[in-house]
């Protein structure tokens, strides 16, 4: 166990204690925010029932990064790619994408984080499946 994967009690009270306080404060810190000189289209994106003062922004917005690390892994070899997880990645893109404009308010960024999402798993998942194949196709060569 390296330095990194040590769990961390002043890191994990630090995200609890911030959680706790965008819960209880979110709306006072929302009013304060609100009654800064800003153009509209800000103050509506602001006010908007999946802007950055909910949950419905958040969780979407980190979402992304298993978009960005699937990116990062177009390069990576084939014989390191999960398909149990490129699979889980696919579906709940496809799943998801289709949840957000079915849900109230209808989360535009939550279904963009998912197309993303399914578009990068089905790449990740079509190169680990068209590297099976070849090597069962060479596997089968090699005993003819």
């Amino acid at each position: 166990e390296t330095a990194t994967d040590a769990f961390s009690p002043l890191a994990f009270g630090s995200l609890l204690a911030m959680g706790a306080g965008s819960v209880i404060f979110g709306s006072q810190i929302q009013n304060v925010v609100l009654r800064a000189g800003m153009p509209q289209r800000v103050r509506d994106f602001m006010q908007h029932p999946a802007g950055p003062f909910t949950f419905h922004f958040w969780a979407p917005s980190w979402k992304w990064m298993l978009s960005v690390s699937n990116l990062v892994d177009f390069n990576k070899p084939v014989e390191n790619i999960s398909t149990m997880q490129q699979t889980a990645l696919c579906a709940t893109g496809y799943i998801w994408t289709r949840y957000s404009f079915v849900i109230t308010p209808v989360n535009y960024n939550l279904a963009a984080v998912n197309v993303c999402l399914a578009i990068t798993g089905t790449y990740q998942l079509g190169r680990k499946l068209k590297s099976e194949w070849e090597k069962q196709q060479a596997s089968t060569a090699q005993k003819e």
